[in-house]
């Protein structure tokens, strides 16, 4: 009986750690992920000397190519947006509470909306992603900077990197 016990001990140990690792896995994964987004819809603003406007609605990601196609990314199940608790932002100088979950301009009553130019600046903002837990989490930002562009911070023990 207690050989067991001991044995599911450890399945159970074996399942938790495995569920902490997919979620911080899929969190960092959907962060790069509209990074690239991101970045491919500002390569296609400087290619196409056009604004591409992306757009930022619920849980998703849409952005719309010169040629009409849409484009959708939607977070997985383990990523929620919002910043992690007790974060402070903006990331780049964090100083006061985090009350939106993105912070560009909006485009409805239900939507944000990114625009980005083809000689570079972009609307500026923050969306924040962060794991079921609110323990750990990545700030997508632009800024009207054509230098700096869209930088990815990871809040990781209680900071900003």
């Amino acid at each position: 009986m207690v050989i067991v016990l001991a044995i599911i001990a450890t399945l159970c140990t074996a399942f938790f750690s495995y569920q902490q690792f997919a979620a911080a896995t899929q969190l960092q994964t959907a962060a790069h992920q509209i990074a690239g987004l991101l970045s491919r819809a500002q390569m296609r603003a400087r290619v196409h000397g056009a604004p591409q406007t992306l757009t930022w609605r619920d849980r998703s990601l849409t952005a719309t190519t010169p040629s009409g196609e849409t484009r959708t990314y939607t977070l997985p199940g383990m990523v929620i947006p919002g910043a992690p608790e007790g974060a402070l932002g903006p990331p780049g100088s964090p100083s006061r509470p985090i009350i939106a979950t993105c912070s560009w301009p909006r485009s409805q009553r239900d939507a944000r909306a990114l625009t980005l130019h083809p000689d570079g600046p972009a609307s500026p903002g923050t969306l924040y992603l962060c794991n079921r837990s609110r323990t750990h989490g990545y700030a997508l930002t632009t800024t009207p900077d054509a230098v700096s562009g869209i930088r990815v911070y990871e809040w990781h023990e209680g900071k900003w990197k």
